[in-house]
């Protein structure tokens, strides 16, 4: 009877082991494809707080670095009094552009351009037809496309990230 008890104990304990690994395993599957989904409904929204927060550092980074230095060497380039002017475009002086964040600006210019971005324009609930996750990184593959996103976990959060590598 007591070794009976003991292969129940241990069965149960394998068995509690396997489910619980098969379900972590579900949920790091379903983690990215939900942030994702979140980050597309931002996007559709035009929620760009959003979209920024759902982007990776390696991606808000990137974004500073390239787009936002572009802006501030060729706001720099001009002459004093120009930069103290408010295009219509713009609706901000140059000097204004100089103060903003990164995220400022990228809030900003999101906003600024919005009406003129379809190509932001994505369907609401694209299928996901295949998720690869390795550490900390994953790949979504887009049903029916050849396309992909690659996505990264910092601070226990799936980020979009534009500027790694496809894990294809």
């Amino acid at each position: 009877m007591f070794r009976l008890n003991k292969f129940y104990n241990c069965f149960t304990v394998v068995f509690l082991c396997c489910a619980f690994i098969f379900l972590a395993g579900c949920q790091n599957d379903s983690a990215p494809k939900n942030a994702f989904m979140t980050f597309n409904e931002a996007l559709n929204n035009k929620n760009w707080e959003t979209v920024w927060k759902m982007l990776s550092s390696n991606s808000q980074k990137a974004f500073a670095e390239e787009g936002y230095k572009r802006m501030h060497e060729i706001i720099e380039a001009m002459p004093p009094e120009m930069r103290k002017k408010k295009p219509e475009s713009l609706g901000v002086t140059y000097n204004e552009l100089l103060d903003m964040s990164p995220e400022k600006f990228f809030l900003y210019v999101m906003k600024k351009t919005e009406k003129s971005q379809d190509f932001f324009s994505v369907p609401m609930n694209p299928e996901i037809s295949k998720v690869k996750i390795k550490d900390n990184k994953a790949v979504l593959f887009i049903k029916g496309k050849n396309e992909y996103v690659n996505m990264v976990l910092e601070n226990n959060e799936w980020k979009i990230e534009f500027e790694e590598e496809s894990q294809q």
